[in-house]
């Protein structure tokens, strides 16, 4: 919540360094809110909520002063995928020499993958939340809008990118795809995205791009459960060795995903 409020208040210009990005305590941060606005909002572990249903009613359903500018839930949506890609985007995060792009992270051993995965969630404070959830946030702030489903689904990225530019998107994309941060939901909303991607493309490799999510999906398996995070990485190891060519050198990797995919599954049993 203190990085949202942050990236949301304060312009990315103010947070060059990672010493530039100064958070309140815990305890400071509730007690500002609860001190500023604390007969409508209420705190509990951590999590904002209306002290009472009218107040929810009033903010999503009322007449709203002309002073203060009316948000539905697509708004919500729009502002966190922008507080999302600003924070990934931040120097001390798109600057930082430990960023792999996908074909950097699929050289890796198996090791070294797994510290990547470590270095990815630990290294930034809400890069756990921001890295995974952009994409999901992105396709629910267009919901409402003219596009159909399918046809959004096959544009989102392509939106996203004229919005921010191809470089600033290619960096969330590596991570969303190399961090074993995304859950099946994330991911889903992500591949529906990249399905209709022409081979050559300002973005990765589609079929690699679905390597890189399986091997995370699956390999967090043993580690953290989710059968339907193990399910999906079957899915989309299955759908790259598919979309591999006999003879590519990539088609070992990705078979060898989707064998230890499908021995885990049935595993269970």
């Amino acid at each position: 919540m203190k990085i949202v409020v942050k990236l949301h208040l304060q312009p990315k210009s103010n947070c060059q360094k990672k010493e530039d990005f100064f958070l309140l305590p815990d305890g400071a941060m509730e007690v500002e809110i609860c001190g500023s606005c604390g007969f409508v909002f209420d705190i509990v572990a951590g999590r904002v909520y209306p002290t009472h249903q009218t107040v929810k009613d009033y903010f999503s359903e009322g007449d709203f002063p002309s002073w203060l500018p009316k948000f539905d839930l697509a708004d919500c949506h729009r502002t966190l995928a922008d507080i999302c890609m600003n924070y990934i985007s931040l120097p001390f995060i798109s600057n930082d020499s430990g960023s792999k792009t996908i074909g950097d992270y699929m050289a890796l051993f198996s090791s070294e993958r797994n510290d990547y995965h470590s270095w990815c969630k630990d290294s930034f404070e809400f890069g756990e939340y921001g890295c995974s959830n952009w994409i999901v946030h992105f396709k629910e702030s267009y919901r409402d809008s003219s596009f159909e489903l399918e046809d959004l689904e096959a544009l989102l990225l392509n939106k996203i990118a004229s919005n921010y530019g191809h470089t600033i998107v290619a960096l969330p994309t590596d991570i969303f795809c190399c961090s074993a941060l995304p859950t099946h939901v994330s991911a889903r909303v992500f591949c529906d995205a990249i399905q209709e991607f022409p081979e050559k493309s300002y973005f990765p490799d589609p079929p690699e791009m679905l390597t890189a999510l399986s091997q995370g999906l699956v390999g967090n398996y043993p580690k953290l459960g989710g059968v339907a995070n193990l399910l999906y990485g079957i899915e989309l190891a299955r759908t790259a060795v598919q979309k591999t060519r006999d003879g590519d050198s990539k088609l070992a990797r990705r078979l060898g995903i989707l064998s230890t995919g499908l021995e885990l599954k049935y595993s269970r049993y």
